[in-house]
């Protein structure tokens, strides 16, 4: 299951800005079939960061999870169609890193998350010297 619809990709970006990703652009009624697997792939890539701390299926999706499929399957699509921008490929490897973040611990999935992270325990550190060469004794008798 997908954690974005063709539905979420047009509130947030507009059927016009996206029509160039339809199977048929200059259609009437607009084919998506090709972003919907897009935002698969992209549930897809997104599971495979977030699950490396997370249980999944996370249901119900946090709404972040919601933003990231919608840049990762429009920057997928887009390739696809051969219409990638700058701009797309700038999203994407947003999303790519706040999705390593939320991997590593640094962002959390927000107030739905399920796991928060744990807090890191300060490193303990030790010191090891040899004993010391230079003493009252081994000195005695040098001046």
């Amino acid at each position: 299951m997908a954690y974005a619809t063709v539905q979420d990709c047009i509130d947030r970006r507009g059927e016009e800005s996206l029509r160039e990703l339809a199977d048929d652009p200059h259609a009437d009624a607009l084919a998506w079939d090709a972003l919907e697997r897009a935002l698969e792939d992209a549930s897809d890539e997104i599971d495979a960061y977030v699950g490396a701390r997370h249980d999944l299926p996370l249901d119900p999706a946090p709404r972040i999870l919601v933003r990231l499929c919608v840049e990762i399957g429009v920057y997928l699509a887009a390739a696809d169609a051969d219409q990638g921008t700058d701009e797309r490929r700038r999203r994407y490897e947003g999303a790519i890193g706040l999705l390593r973040d939320i991997r590593e611990g640094r962002a959390s999935l927000g107030a739905a998350d399920p796991d928060p992270p744990a807090e890191a325990e300060a490193p303990v550190v030790q010191v090891e010297s040899f004993p010391r060469v230079m003493t009252r004794d081994s000195l005695r008798g040098m001046l």
